[in-house]
């Protein structure tokens, strides 16, 4: 025990005497109040010699107390946590530090709390509970106070998304997903969070089965707060199908006129494509059709497509008749006046304006007419109801049926040289000459010719025997 004070009462006079030597002792060394202290050691000196003329004895009835020294909590860390909607923290460590000489005491009970429950990181953590213990009985000498300026995190709990469906669709030309379904799995106690933004992407746009579908746009939310106390991550190894959209293609048709080669239309339409796509898209998909006579040809398409369920439509390719504007080249027959406009053709030498490489065309039908009855030369024969046949005459048509030539009718006047002749007029009124240099036979039943005129004799006629009038 530490003393202080002291003096000396009984002195005799103004005599002097030294107090030295005292020395105190608590009973025991532990702490508490009004402990005993026991003096010893009073000691009577000074440098007159006459200390040895007194005695002394030691004071008594001291009391002092011992209080409990503070220890320091050091090296407690508090460790972080995933959120588990407790404050408790879980601490770890801890010495004491100020303990005396080589005493030990055990230190026990420290326990720590989170302000609050929510996650967050760098959260105060108050520590309380430190309690001093050992076999020794030192600890009661000793105080304790919790540490201070710890701080943990608490991180976000992540949940698992489950349940999350994707749904299969028609091709649309996009890789978009239909997602259904979806709950969160590992949320604390009864605690209860939103789920919402959930989308799904095809790994491509194109149709197929079992393919990848890839979630994004996970997010929690309520009107709790607790929302901020978990993680998600996007739900995997979804999978859906894209199947083939229905399609129909149509093989183009075209309007052509005969040319003599070989004539075709290609390409098609598409009815049902999506996104914007056109019909190029469909690269493994022709169409074609050809023909070279006049006539309807069908064209068709084929092929398939990866994303496209097709249906084939026909087309037609139509090979019009090539046109005939003019026939020319027929001739008309030069003949003797007959009070007629009748006239005699020669279609042989016809010529076709607009006939391709050497396709055969002939005339089938045509009736001449001469402008009118009378003799003349180089008169205009009209030609009417021209027709054409021959091996490649389906090919063409005439757009117009009337041509005109030119030929002679020749004047009847009598013969002033005695040359013979024979006349003859039938009511068909057709007038033959013959000539007695040529000699002619008339070999025919002339049936029903009404009048033979002999100009001259000399002339040999065979079969007039049924002539009804001979002059």
């Amino acid at each position: 025990a530490t003393l202080s004070g002291g003096a000396l009462s009984g002195l005799v006079g103004s005599e002097t005497v030294g107090l030295s030597g005292l020395s105190g002792t608590f009973a025991d060394k532990n702490a508490g109040t009004a402990k005993a202290v026991t003096v010893s050691g009073a000691t009577l000196s000074d440098g007159t010699g006459l200390a040895s003329n007194y005695s002394i004895s030691n004071p008594t009835g001291l009391t002092a107390d011992i209080t409990k020294k503070v220890l320091t909590v050091t090296g407690v860390n508090a460790a972080n946590k995933i959120y588990d909607g407790s404050t408790a923290a879980t601490l770890s460590g801890g010495a004491l530090s100020g303990l005396v000489g080589s005493e030990t005491v055990g230190l026990s009970g420290l326990s720590g709390t989170f302000a609050d429950k929510n996650a967050g990181t760098a959260k105060a953590v108050t520590v309380s509970g430190a309690t001093l213990s050992d076999g020794t009985g030192l600890a009661s000498n000793y105080s304790i106070s919790n540490p201070t300026g710890l701080t943990a995190d608490i991180t976000k709990k992540a949940l698992t998304v489950t349940g999350v469906n994707a749904a299969n669709k028609t091709y649309n030309g996009n890789t978009v997903a239909t997602l259904s379904g979806g709950a969160l799995s590992g949320l604390v106690g009864s605690e209860t969070v939103g789920l919402s933004g959930l989308s799904g992407t095809f790994a491509d746009k194109n149709a197929g089965t079992a393919k990848a579908v890839t979630v994004s746009g996970a997010t929690l939310s309520d009107g709790t707060g607790l929302a901020s106390n978990y993680s998600i991550s996007n739900p995997t190894g979804l999978t859906a199908d894209i199947t083939k959209k229905a399609l129909t293609v149509t093989a183009n048709s075209a309007t052509k006129t005969y040319n003599g080669q070989q004539q075709s239309v290609t390409g098609f339409t598409a009815t049902g494509l999506v996104n914007g796509e056109t019909a190029s898209a469909l690269t493994q998909v022709s169409a074609s059709g050809s023909g070279t006579n006049a006539g309807s040809y069908t064209s068709r398409a084929s092929g398939t497509d990866n994303n496209y369920d097709l249906t084939f439509k026909d087309g037609s390719l139509d090979i019009g008749k090539a046109q005939i504007s003019q026939v020319n080249g027929i001739t008309a027959n030069n003949r003797f006046f007959d009070g007629t406009t009748q006239a005699t053709l020669n279609t042989n030498s016809a010529k076709f304006d607009g006939v391709f490489g050497t396709d055969q065309l002939v005339v089938s039908t045509a009736q001449g007419q001469f402008e009118d009855p009378q003799a003349g030369s180089n008169k205009t024969v009209n030609i009417t109801g021209l027709s054409l046949s021959g091996a490649d005459a389906a090919n063409y048509e005439l757009t117009n049926t009337t041509a005109t030539t030119r030929a002679d009718i020749y004047a009847l006047t009598p013969t002033p040289n005695p040359t013979p002749s024979i006349r003859l007029t039938a009511d068909y009124q057709q007038a033959i000459q013959f000539r007695r240099e040529q000699q002619p036979t008339v070999t025919a039943d002339l049936g029903t010719i009404g009048l033979v005129e002999v100009i001259n004799g000399g002339v040999n006629l065979t079969g007039l025997n049924t002539l009804t009038g001979v002059r």
